[in-house]
């Protein structure tokens, strides 16, 4: 076996093997001096079975002037590019810090310039305000809320809600005004968009106020109410009375307005009635005919005519009743008179009239084609006729 060595460049590290080297050999490559490593093997099977780790450094001990100079360029290239990267990091970072600098200045400007802007809005608005003009100074403090770069808004909302409520005021004040003035649609425009406005804090007292003009107005709420009268109450109010109803809205101009509005509906609410009465009567008239035709009713009859004659004074039926008696003297004729009224009235004459008026009611109870009207409106007609006998006179 030959002893080999193995030969290492200096420039390129290229591994190359020889059995006796001269000195100052180069490397064939790139033309560097070739350094020995490790030890000889005496062959190539026996190199390969050295391990990795019994290669040992460079046996070289005294490299040559390039060696030097590659080491030295070596270990001077590990710090050129960290440093550099340091450079370029410190450059961004200064040109970040002049960037950022450049940003809060403008941040400042456009907020100087911001705040300036909704200062003079708010002072616009606050002029607009004192001349009552408050839907444009709500729109103008809107806008300056609506400023951008505008940091300290306080004053501003502040006034806004201030105007809005003015607005809101201003419009109930206006409606109560021209409630005042009996100017009730505008007092309607008014307190409905009172009731509308977000800002309005006093809803009670407008929702009262819009209930009284409603019905102080209202025709159809008026008639219904004249419809629920008595006759009587309704015919006083015509008369120029008054009505409780009256009370239901606040005294003044808006109760003065009620009751031209009831009174309007006065003469529908009279037609209506007397119509009502005209078909009632038309409709009684025909059932009182009905009832005339029925037994009943000419018994009561019969009973009515025999006792009216009995007990008038009719000359005719003294004349008669005289002959008969065959009495002829005046004075005697008065005298009989006497006599018969004072045995007239010595009867029992209201239970005689009742117990025909309770049997009169009950044979008429016995007609099934008759309805409880009907039986009504019979015995009312008894009670009528039965009552005039009892203030009339006796009956035999």
């Amino acid at each position: 076996m030959s002893n080999m060595l193995q030969l290492q460049c200096l420039g390129c590290g290229k591994v190359t093997q020889a059995r006796s080297p001269a000195a100052g050999a180069r490397c064939g490559t790139c033309g560097h001096n070739l350094c020995a490593v490790g030890k000889p093997a005496a062959d190539v099977r026996a190199r390969q079975a050295v391990p990795a780790a019994n290669i040992s450094a460079p046996i070289c001990s005294r490299p040559g002037p390039a060696q030097r100079n590659a080491a030295v360029a070596a270990k001077a290239g590990r710090w050129v590019r960290p440093v550099m990267v340091l450079l370029v990091l410190a450059g961004l970072l200064g040109l970040c810090g002049e960037v950022g600098l450049l940003e809060a200045g403008r941040r400042r400007d456009n907020a100087q310039l911001a705040a300036e802007a909704v200062a003079a809005k708010v002072q616009a608005a606050r002029e607009l305000a004192a001349g009552r003009e408050w839907n444009k100074a709500i729109a103008l403090l809107h806008k300056a809320l609506a400023t951008e770069d505008a940091v300290d808004l306080a004053e501003a909302r502040q006034l806004l809600t201030e105007v809005q409520r003015s607005r809101a005021a201003a419009l109930l004040h206006g409606a109560e005004t021209a409630v005042a003035v009996k100017d009730i649609t505008q007092a309607l425009t008014l307190v409905e968009a009172y009731l509308g406005d977000p800002a309005a804090s006093e809803k009670g007292r407008a929702t009262r106020l819009q209930h009284d003009l409603e019905l102080a107005t209202s025709a159809a709420k008026a008639g219904e109410l004249l419809r629920l009268l008595p006759d009587d109450t309704l015919a006083a109010f015509a008369a120029g009375g008054t009505l409780p109803a009256l009370e239901q809205v606040a005294a003044g101009p808006l109760r003065e307005v009620y009751a031209t509005t009831l009174r309007t509906q006065l003469a529908p609410e009279q037609q209506r009635r007397t119509e009502i009465a005209r078909q009632a009567k038309a409709e009684q008239q025909k059932r009182e005919a009905r009832i005339r035709k029925t037994p009943a009713f000419r018994e009561l009859q019969d009973f009515v005519a025999v006792n009216q004659e009995a007990g008038g004074n009719d000359p005719r039926l003294l004349a008669y009743l005289m002959k008969q008696l065959n009495i002829t003297n005046p004075a005697d004729q008065r005298k009989a008179l006497a006599d018969l009224t004072a045995r007239a009235q010595g009867a029992d004459l209201a239970a005689q009239i009742a117990r025909k008026g309770i049997v009169l009611k009950d044979r008429f109870r016995s007609y099934a084609e008759f309805d409880e009207t009907d039986r009504a409106s019979f015995e009312r007609m008894v009670d009528v006729e039965l009552d005039k006998l009892v203030r009339k006179g006796p009956a035999l």
